[in-house]
């Protein structure tokens, strides 16, 4: 797929953004007005707007209902109120721009309905931030519900109560980590390099958990670096200097990923990668401790019954519970008065990897990162 393709992907079949553009539409096809808070750093937020006006033409009987866009910042270097920027802009009539008296009876939000100037209009403001999110909200409310339609592309601005004319919809409340593992997941299945299946898991979960809500930033991920071979922040490197991604985590207190990476924030990254090495990894390791001990179960219990073995202070019993770092131990150990080991397992590539085991467990319990060559060792 293109770029183009995954940015339609994304915002029509991927659950938690497809019910970010399916609650937009619905709410003006109920001929409610929208407020719409999304993260500064939204992926693909042209395609986004592109999507919601589809759904809605789809199922909408007005085909022939106008789109106006209206950007806070830019379209508004006066600092107009709502009302007067939108006279201003709506109006051809230089008679009906001047024709409103604010100490009239009648109020802005019914002038303009008066002269027509919202009908069969939905505008939208974007860019909105800060105390011009309050000052639109002021706006719209003077509206009933269905003389006019709007939608408020807002970042930030706390909770907002839902009412008859006006509906909240929050895309972080739409985002869960498993819509971008998925979306992730169908990103790799089309790459022209070949990973396997528990490949492909571990890395749309890590790149899922570094790029949080960002689909855009992972997509690109995906495709710069080999992760077999290389680490992510080689190719957060790439994209944090790639002019069209300049403004992504610009906000001075921005966790995006590229504004932790510009900031040196290492460690916060790390976290991410180490978070999701925990939730692949972890599990595998894991099972072939389990593996492993239920193939050689008959001689850890005779081993148990031998020796006095013990782990964070309490004597160990049962196979099961023996722990890699104990299993590491008993191979390597020789019982008292004896030259035997422990326990002896004569194949030494399996002495190896459980050592190797321990090696990568220890890492992850201690909050640290497994290398590139270790998970190319773990994963096959």
């Amino acid at each position: 797929m293109t770029d183009h393709s995954w940015a339609g992907f994304w915002w029509t079949s991927i659950t938690g953004a497809k019910t970010v553009i399916s609650e937009v539409a619905s709410a003006l096809l109920d001929h409610r007005m929208v407020v719409l808070q999304i993260p500064a750093d939204l992926p693909w937020r042209q395609q986004m707007r592109s999507c919601v006006f589809d759904a809605y033409y789809q199922q909408s009987a007005n085909i022939s209902s106008t789109t106006i866009y209206i950007d806070a910042a830019d379209d508004n270097p006066e600092g107009l109120e709502p009302g007067k920027l939108i006279l201003e802009r709506l109006c051809t009539s230089a008679a009906d721009r001047s024709g409103y008296r604010e100490r009239s009876k009648t109020t802005i939000q019914e002038y303009l309905v008066q002269k027509g100037l919202l009908s069969n209009a939905i505008v939208w403001v974007k860019g909105l931030t800060g105390a011009a999110i309050d000052q639109w909200l002021k706006f719209l409310r003077g509206f009933s519900k269905g003389s006019a339609l709007f939608v408020l592309e807002c970042q930030g601005g706390g909770r907002i109560a839902d009412s008859k004319a006006i509906h909240l919809v929050r895309y972080e409340d739409c985002i869960t980590s498993y819509d971008l593992q998925l979306f992730n997941s169908f990103c790799l299945d089309n790459l022209t390099a070949t990973y396997s299946g528990v490949w492909k898991q571990y890395i749309a979960t890590a790149a899922a958990l570094v790029c949080e809500s960002d689909a855009e930033v992972s997509e690109l991920l995906l495709r710069i670096i080999n992760f077999q071979e290389q680490e992510i922040p080689e190719g957060l490197a790439i994209i944090a200097n790639l002019p069209e991604y300049s403004r992504r985590g610009a906000a001075p207190d921005s966790a995006h990923v590229l504004g932790l990476y510009r900031q040196q924030q290492s460690d916060a990254i790390r976290h991410r990668i180490w978070s999701a090495q925990v939730q692949v990894l972890f599990p595998i390791i894991e099972l072939e401790r389990v593996n492993i001990i239920r193939r050689y179960e008959e001689d850890l219990q005779l081993a148990l019954m031998r020796n006095e073995i013990t782990q964070y202070g309490a004597r160990v019993t049962d196979p099961m519970e023996i722990e890699l770092g104990t299993l590491s131990y008993l191979i390597s150990a020789r019982e008292k008065g004896s030259d035997n080991y422990i326990l002896y397992i004569p194949d030494e590539e399996l002495r190896n990897r459980i050592r190797f085991l321990r090696e990568c467990r220890n890492r992850l319990a201690h909050v640290n990162c497994c290398t590139p060559q270790q998970i190319a060792v773990l994963l096959g």
